[in-house]
């Protein structure tokens, strides 16, 4: 879907929340939850936190509806509200967890439930594009938290480098910097699968 497109979507949704529409905010959660999920994710490492981060920021988002201005798509807002609760909860963590706390076992690659499209679908096929999916997400995970939230918000999620810079609350040199950082990081890590991929390509890898 375009981006315009989304813009288009978005818009109707947002006016349908505003109105008391209950089956939009359904909509809402099915076509963003998984992206939100992913940034909660890669914040904390724990599945069962990054649940409770993501359910907390559809509390927030539905609560403050009327306070987005659009000034940035609204997925990148509710991003926005997931990583800044993520980092919270991941400060309360490191606090108050006992040493001893065993995180629970990171979750599956994204999307290996779902059936993939892909020109002659082999069984070959299908185990090296989950072998990559598997890669990026590793690769991603092990990026520094600045370069991953840039990177995520960039090539993943597709936000504009000034939606990226108001979400993170960093500079446009910084936004550019750790966005270049971490694709250097990404082009090394994935070499062994061939060319590195542009953008395009990432967004595959992670919604498989």
């Amino acid at each position: 879907m375009t981006r315009k497109h989304d813009a288009r979507w978005e818009s109707t949704i947002l006016r349908r929340i505003r109105a008391g529409d209950r089956a939009a905010q359904r909509e809402l959660i099915l076509r963003y939850g998984r992206p939100l999920s992913r940034q909660a994710l890669l914040v904390l490492k724990n599945p069962a936190l990054a649940e409770d981060v993501v359910q907390e920021t559809w509390v927030t988002a539905f609560a403050s509806i009327d306070r987005f201005r659009g000034q940035s798509r609204l997925l990148t807002w509710l991003t926005g509200i997931a990583i800044n609760r993520a980092k919270s909860e991941r400060r309360r963590e490191r606090r108050f967890a006992p040493v001893s706390r065993v995180r629970g076992p990171p979750t599956p690659a994204e999307g290996e439930d779902l059936e993939l499209v892909v020109h002659e679908l082999t069984p070959e096929r299908i185990l090296m594009e989950r072998e990559v999916r598997r890669h990026f997400d590793a690769a991603v995970g092990s990026l520094p938290e600045g370069q991953r939230s840039v990177v995520v918000l960039r090539d993943v999620e597709e936000s504009s480098s000034s939606e990226t810079c108001r979400v993170l609350d960093i500079s446009d040199a910084a936004q550019r910097v750790r966005l270049c950082r971490a694709r250097a990081r990404l082009r090394l890590a994935l070499a062994e699968f061939g060319p590195p991929p542009d953008p395009s390509a990432a967004r595959e890898a992670a919604t498989g």
